[in-house]
């Protein structure tokens, strides 16, 4: 009888710790908010008012021309100015050396071209001949 007595007081401390442990509440682990990030700043720039400009200068010429401005001419990675004209469309630049020496237009040479800078003519400065 003691042995069962044993056994049934064994059982029952057994089930109420099992219970005692298994039987608590869960909660859940809370998370920290994460700090309020600043809105990032967008800057856009555009052409356009260049773009107009350029339209603008072109009606006023009674001659066909290509103009470019100083602006222009500051956003773009050239090294020389002869490089940003002859980036301008139906212009040709010819490269001595690696750089660009004179502009033509496409289909013409160089001698049927006038390049003015701030109204002033610009000429070449290589005396040799031509390649």
């Amino acid at each position: 009888m003691t042995n069962t007595r044993a056994r049934r007081f064994a059982s029952a401390a057994s089930i109420i710790a099992l219970s005692a442990a298994l039987g608590s509440n869960a909660f859940a682990q809370e998370t920290a908010t994460p700090p309020q990030a600043e809105a990032e700043v967008v800057v856009v720039t555009g052409i356009r008012a260049a773009l107009q400009n350029a339209v603008a200068t072109k009606r006023t010429l009674a001659v066909i021309s290509e103009t470019v401005s100083a602006e222009d001419i500051g956003k773009l990675p050239d090294v020389s100015i002869a490089e940003s004209i002859a980036r301008l469309p139906g212009l040709a630049g010819e490269r001595i050396d690696g750089r660009v020496q004179r502009v033509s237009i496409r289909g013409l040479g160089p001698d049927f071209t006038t390049t003015l800078l701030n109204g002033r003519e610009q000429v070449s400065t290589n005396d040799g001949p031509r390649r």
